[in-house]
């Protein structure tokens, strides 16, 4: 079962907000690794960081992890991660951006190919604007 992160936390700046999943052991299983609510009454640029799957026992393992990315229950973003995949060059982590408006649902879903490892997941959110007064 995945970590999941129904709340963010707020920057001490009050620019923007960051979640993090920890580490969340591989399986084959579709599992939710983050999911915001709601992003909050200012539009928001969220960047989010996937890495693929380790092992401390022995850093010379991994699986391949597929990271789905939701804004309002619609896919955006897919990346596949294939750590430690010896005939094919592809990297062990990787970012990316996207725009969230205001009130949006966002979740991040992981998906294994085998339960080798635990991956990661971060977001950091940055809002686009100046805080203004809510509206009817």
């Amino acid at each position: 079962m995945g970590v999941s992160i129904s709340s963010i936390t707020e920057l001490e700046s009050g620019a923007g907000f960051y979640g993090f999943s920890g580490a969340v052991a591989c399986s084959t299983n579709n599992k939710g690794v983050i999911v915001i609510q709601n992003t909050g009454y200012r539009d928001t640029l969220l960047e989010i960081t996937v890495s693929g799957s380790t092992t401390l026992a022995d850093l010379t393992t991994g699986s391949i992890s597929s990271f789905t990315t939701y804004l309002n229950d619609v896919a955006i973003q897919t990346t596949r991660i294939a750590t430690f995949d010896p005939n094919i060059n592809n990297p062990s982590i990787a970012t990316f951006s996207f725009f969230a408006p205001r009130h949006s649902q966002v979740k991040i879903d992981q998906q294994d190919s085998d339960t080798t490892g635990s991956c990661t997941t971060m977001l950091r959110g940055y809002y686009m604007e100046p805080p203004v007064m809510q509206q009817d």
